[in-house]
C-alpha cells in the first residue's frame, strides 16, 4: 500500500510536467507545494530525474509507436500519433463500426496515481459530452485499455493548429491572408484581412465558450495551441484535458496553478478564481491580443511572465499594431481587465461585440481611459504614489513655457488620435449618401467628431466641421450653434459667410467670402471647397497650414485627384489611369509612413486607388482597415462591394453590402449590386427578392432598369448553374430573354445578354463560349464570366471560338500589361494578383 506522502509527490510532480509541457521554463516550485513545504526538495528531484530519464517520453509509457494496429474495445484501430504531452497521447485511430476517422486520446498515468488521473480523463469526457457546438471538438466515446489506462474517442479534426498559422503570420507580418491557403490549403477564408479573420475565429470560439459555459463547463487553458483550424476555414476549441465542471469538486487543490501562464488570468495566481467562466474569458482575449499584435500580452520565460501577470498589464494593442481601431482596443481592455467583475459578463457578450466589429458597427463598450490605466497603475505600487507626489512638487515649480510647450503637444496628438477615426467621405460624399440612418452609428459618428471638437487643436475646424454632419443629419440647430462657435474660435469673418447656409441651404460661394486666415478656417474652406466641387480652390486653402492640420488636408488633395479617375475608367484610358491612381497612391504612401499614422480616410483612399488598378484583394484589405477605423459611413464598404464583385470576392462584398445597407437602407444603386453579388453566389431566392424589394418609379424608366437588373441577375444565375443544374440555368436563361424583351432594342445591355441566355437555352456551348468571349472584350477581368468561360470550352476550342477568344485575350492582356505604368517590378505583382484573382 502507497504512503499518503508518496501519492502527494506523485500529484505535485505531474503538475510540475503539465507546467514544463506548456512551456513554463522555471518552474514555481515553493508555490505549487506551499501547503506541503517540507517536500519542496523531493518534487524538485523527482521532476529533475524525470527529465533526465531517457524513458520519459508519454508515448513509452502509454505504449507509444508500439500500440499502432492496437485494436481497443475490438473497434478503434489506432494509427499514428499525432501528439503527445504529459498527459497523453493522441492517435489518429479508425472507427471500423461506423467506417470513420476518429482521434483517440490515451491517458499518461506515469507520474499520478491511476484514481487521479482516471478522474482527470472522466472529467475531459463528461465536459465534453455535454457540449453540441460547430466551435467545440466533439466526444464519440470513451473506455479503458487492456493494461487499465483510460481513453477517449472524439472527432478527428482535419485542420492546423491556430497557433501554427499565428507563427506563420508573424514571419510575415502583413495582413494579406491568400498564403493561409497557399501555404496551409485551408479553404473557406472569407477574410482577406488577418486582423478581421482573426476577428472571426475568435467570434466562433467565443460562440463554441458560451455553449460549454451554459453546459456547467469552463476549459480553463484556452490559448492559440488549443484552436484547431478546420480545412473548411471554421475555428474549432479542444482539448478540455482541465476542464471544470460546475457541479463536480476541482481536481487541482488550493494554490495551484492551471493553464498556461501566458494566457493565464491574474486571479489564478492567488488561487481565488470565484468566476472561472470569466477565466476563460481571459485567455481568450490573450489569445486574441496575440493574434492582432502577433505578439503575446506578455513575453520572457515562463517566471518573468507570472511576475508581470501579477503587477501589470499588458500593452495596449493598438501601441504593439499601431492602426488597430478603437472598438477592437475596447474589446481587449474589457477581455483582459485585471479585475473579473470588470471583463464581460459572459462569452456571448464577446461574441456579439466581435459580429459587431466585422459588420461594422459599434460595440458594447468602450475601451480603458488613459486616467483609469494611470489609477490602477498607482493603486498598485507604492512607488507610484512616492513618484506622483514628487511630480506634483515638480509641476509646481516647473510651471511656464515648458508646460504650455507640452499642453500644445499634447493637444495635436489628441487631434491626430481623433481623425484618424473619423469615417471616411464623411460630409463630401454625394447629397443622398450623407444621410447615417443608423441611429447606433450616428452615436458613433457624433462620438468621434466630440473628441475632435475637444482635443483642444484646430477648435473651429472641428466645430464647423461637427456642424455641417448635424445639418446633414438633420439637425439645423446644433449646426447653428457649432458655425457660431466656430467663428467666436477663431475670430474669423470667413466663418460669417455660412449664415445663408443655415438660413436658405444654399451652397455657400466660397470664392466671394474674405479669406481665411489661420490654418483651422482654411482646412474648413478646403473640406467644404470639395463638399461642393469647388475644386479649383482646394489647393489655395491648403497653402500654410500648420503641420498637424496639414495631414487631413493633404487626404482632401489626394481625394480631388483621386475623383476623376472613374471617368477614365469608363473611357477606357487606363494606360492614363494607372499611372494616375499610382502617382496618388505613393502620396498615400507618404502620408502613413510607419503605420502609425493610418487614418480611416487615408486608408480609404488607398483602397480606391488600388480599386482603380484591379488590385481587388489589396483593395478590400485597405477598404475594410477603413470601416474598422472609422465606421459609421457606408462608402468604403460599398466600395468592398465593387472591388469583391469585380475580383470573385463574393462572400466578402455580400457581408460589407449588407452592412452598408443598414447605414443607407434606401440606397438604390448598393441594393442593385447587393442583387448581382447574391446571384453570383447562387442565391437565387435571395437575389429575386432584392430585385422585387427595389422601388423604382412607377413609369416607363423605373421599369426599364428593373428589367436591366433582373437580365443581369439571371444570367449570372444561369451562367452558376451551367453545370450543377441544367434545368435551372435553362430557367434562369428564358427569364434573361424575357426582361431583354422589355429593354430598347438598340440597348447594349440586351445586346450583351441575350446571346450567351439563348445560348445556354439552345444547350450550345460554342455559341456560349462565342457569346462570353465578346462581353468579356469590353470587361476582360469578370471573373464569374471567365469561369463560365472555361466552363464552356471544356478543354477544347472550336475554330468558331479562335478569333473571339484571342479578341478577349488582347484584351486581358492591353489591361494587366502595366509596365510601361506602374515600372517592371509593380506590373509583375500586379500579375501575380490578377492571375490568382482568376484562380479563385
Amino acid at each position: 500500500m502507497r504512503h499518503p506522502r508518496e501519492d502527494t509527490i506523485a500529484a505535485l510532480v505531474a503538475e510540475c510536467l503539465v507546467m514544463r509541457e506548456h512551456g513554463v521554463e522555471h518552474i514555481p516550485f515553493e508555490r505549487i507545494c506551499h501547503e506541503h513545504l517540507e517536500l519542496v526538495d523531493d518534487v524538485r528531484r523527482s521532476v529533475e530525474i524525470a527529465e533526465s530519464m531517457a524513458a520519459y517520453n508519454p508515448a513509452d509509457l502509454v505504449g507509444g509507436e508500439s500500440r499502432r494496429k492496437t485494436l481497443l474495445d475490438g473497434r478503434y484501430e489506432l494509427g499514428d500519433q499525432l501528439g503527445l504531452g504529459a498527459m497523453g497521447v493522441v492517435y489518429s485511430a479508425h472507427d471500423l463500426d461506423l467506417d470513420r476517422s476518429v482521434a483517440v486520446k490515451v491517458i499518461n498515468v506515469g507520474f499520478t496515481d491511476a484514481n487521479s488521473a482516471s478522474l482527470r480523463f472522466e472529467r475531459e469526457a463528461t465536459a465534453l459530452a455535454a457540449i453540441a457546438h460547430d466551435s467545440v471538438v466533439r466526444i464519440y466515446d470513451r473506455g479503458v485499455t487492456e493494461e487499465g489506462q483510460p481513453f477517449l474517442v472524439m472527432e478527428r479534426i482535419q485542420g492546423v493548429p491556430c497557433s501554427v498559422l499565428l507563427d506563420a503570420a508573424a514571419a510575415r507580418r502583413d495582413d494579406e491572408t491568400a498564403w493561409i491557403h497557399q501555404e496551409f490549403g485551408l479553404q473557406g477564408i472569407t477574410e482577406t484581412s488577418w486582423v478581421r479573420q482573426s476577428l472571426r475565429w475568435i467570434e466562433e470560439i467565443a460562440r463554441g465558450i458560451e455553449a460549454a459555459h451554459a453546459a456547467g463547463v469552463t476549459h480553463r487553458d484556452i490559448k492559440p495551441s488549443n484552436i484547431l483550424i478546420r480545412h473548411d476555414g471554421r475555428a474549432v476549441l479542444v482539448d478540455f484535458g482541465i476542464a471544470d465542471l460546475a457541479d463536480r469538486t476541482t481536481l487541482t487543490g488550493p494554490g495551484e496553478t492551471v493553464g498556461t501562464p501566458t494566457y493565464m488570468a491574474p486571479e489564478v495566481l492567488t488561487g481565488k478564481v470565484d468566476e472561472p467562466a470569466r477565466q476563460d474569458l481571459y485567455g481568450l482575449a490573450a489569445t486574441l491580443y496575440h493574434l492582432l499584435t502577433l505578439r503575446a500580452p506578455y513575453r520572457g520565460a515562463a517566471h518573468e511572465v507570472l511576475a508581470a501577470l501579477s503587477v501589470r498589464e499588458p500593452e495596449r494593442a493598438i501601441r504593439v499594431r499601431p492602426g488597430l481601431p478603437r472598438d477592437i482596443q475596447a474589446v481587449l481592455d474589457h477581455g483582459l481587465a485585471r479585475a473579473p467583475q470588470k471583463r464581460y459578463a459572459a462569452a456571448g457578450d464577446m461574441a456579439r461585440d466581435l459580429r459587431a466589429i466585422l459588420e461594422f458597427r459599434p460595440v458594447s463598450v468602450r475601451p480603458t481611459s488613459t486616467i483609469t490605466r494611470i489609477g490602477r497603475r498607482i493603486s498598485r505600487s507604492r512607488a507610484a504614489l512616492g513618484a506622483l507626489a514628487a511630480a506634483a512638487l515638480i509641476a509646481t515649480v516647473a510651471m511656464g513655457s515648458a508646460w504650455r510647450t507640452r499642453s500644445l503637444e499634447a493637444a495635436q496628438q489628441r487631434f491626430t488620435e481623433a481623425w484618424r477615426h473619423v469615417p471616411a467621405n464623411l460630409g463630401v460624399a454625394d447629397p443622398h449618401n450623407r444621410r447615417i440612418e443608423s441611429e447606433p452609428l450616428r452615436g458613433t459618428v457624433s462620438g468621434a467628431l466630440d473628441r475632435l471638437v475637444t482635443s483642444g487643436w484646430g477648435r473651429a475646424f472641428a466645430l464647423a466641421y461637427r456642424g455641417i454632419y448635424r445639418l446633414d443629419q438633420g439637425d439645423a440647430r446644433g449646426a447653428q450653434l457649432d458655425l457660431e462657435a466656430a467663428r467666436r474660435a477663431e475670430d474669423e469673418a470667413f466663418f460669417g459667410g455660412f449664415d445663408a447656409l443655415l438660413e436658405a441651404g444654399e451652397p455657400v460661394d466660397l470664392s466671394a467670402l474674405p479669406p481665411p486666415r489661420s490654418s483651422s478656417a482654411k482646412l474648413f474652406g478646403a473640406f467644404y471647397a470639395v463638399r461642393t466641387r469647388q475644386i479649383d480652390l482646394v489647393d489655395g486653402f491648403l497653402e500654410g497650414l500648420d503641420r498637424t492640420l496639414a495631414r487631413p488636408g493633404e487626404e482632401y488633395r489626394i481625394l480631388t485627384r483621386l475623383a476623376p479617375l472613374g471617368a477614365l475608367e469608363t473611357r477606357g484610358e487606363f494606360d492614363e489611369l494607372f499611372v494616375r491612381a499610382q502617382e496618388q497612391l505613393d502620396a498615400i504612401a507618404a502620408l502613413e509612413e510607419g503605420g502609425a499614422s493610418v487614418t480611416a480616410n487615408s486608408a480609404y483612399l488607398r483602397g480606391l486607388a488600388q480599386l482603380r488598378q484591379d488590385r481587388h484583394a489589396a483593395s478590400i484589405v485597405s477598404l475594410q482597415e477603413s470601416a474598422l477605423l472609422g465606421p459609421g459611413t457606408h462608402m468604403a464598404l460599398q466600395n468592398i462591394g465593387t472591388a469583391g464583385e469585380r475580383g470573385g470576392f463574393y462572400r466578402a462584398a455580400s457581408e460589407a453590402l449588407k452592412s452598408a445597407l443598414e447605414i443607407a437602407p434606401a440606397h438604390v444603386p448598393m441594393r442593385e449590386q447587393l442583387a448581382r453579388v447574391e446571384a453570383n453566389l447562387g442565391r437565387a431566392d435571395e437575389a429575386r427578392a432584392i430585385v422585387a424589394q427595389i422601388v423604382y418609379p412607377a413609369d416607363a424608366t423605373g421599369e426599364r432598369k428593373r428589367a436591366a437588373l433582373t437580365a443581369q441577375v439571371e444570367i449570372d444565375l444561369a451562367l452558376g448553374a451551367f453545370l450543377s443544374d441544367a434545368a435551372a440555368s435553362k430557367d434562369a436563361a428564358q427569364r434573361v430573354v424575357d426582361a431583354c424583351l422589355r429593354l430598347p432594342e438598340d440597348s447594349r445591355l440586351r445586346a450583351r445578354l441575350q446571346p450567351p441566355a439563348r445560348a445556354l437555352l439552345d444547350a450550345s456551348r460554342d455559341d456560349l463560349a462565342v457569346a462570353l468571349c465578346a462581353y468579356l472584350e469590353e470587361h476582360p477581368l469578370h471573373i464569374a464570366y471567365i469561369s463560365a468561360l472555361l466552363a464552356a470550352l471544356d478543354g477544347e476550342i472550336a475554330p468558331a471560338q479562335s478569333e473571339p477568344l484571342l479578341g478577349w485575350l488582347a484584351a486581358l492582356q492591353r489591361r494587366l500589361s502595366r509596365s510601361s505604368r506602374l515600372g517592371p517590378e509593380d506590373g509583375r505583382d500586379a500579375l501575380t494578383l490578377d492571375a490568382a484573382l482568376m484562380r479563385r
